[in-house]
């Protein structure tokens, strides 16, 4: 689900018994896309295979089979987002939204043609925009 906060302490995990991943995306340290598929990669343990482009990252936050299985809950934080990715064409940052909002309404829907759901049936993957 995407969520807007005013405030990072206005988020809230959505249980305690969930082993979460939460990464924790600065708009003012990922200014081109080269740093941020390098920190993402590295957040979510992507394997070698990742292409380091939007395609690839649209791909990987689908599938997520290479996670262990006792992850349930993936929460990505955005802070700065007027900053995220200034080095590049405006496009770059749409394409970015597009993709971590897919991998979201995903994860929340009932559509799985490939089976990705599988291993993570009931992993809950959250966007938060912080609007600090």
């Amino acid at each position: 689900m995407i969520h807007k906060v005013a405030d990072i302490r206005d988020i809230t995990l959505e249980t305690n018994k969930k082993r979460s991943i939460i990464i924790d995306v600065d708009g003012n340290k990922m200014v081109n896309k080269e740093v941020f598929f390098s920190f993402i990669s590295k957040e979510l343990n992507f394997p070698d295979y990742f292409g380091k482009n939007w395609d690839a990252l649209d791909e990987c936050l689908h599938d997520l089979e290479w996670l262990d299985i006792s992850v349930n809950q993936i929460l990505i934080i955005v802070r700065n987002s007027d900053n995220i990715l200034a080095e590049e064409k405006i496009s770059e940052k749409e394409i970015l939204t597009s993709c971590l909002n897919d991998a979201s309404d995903f994860w929340d829907g009932l559509n799985d043609e490939f089976g990705y759901k599988n291993l993570h049936p009931n992993l809950v993957f959250n966007v938060y925009y912080v609007e600090e």
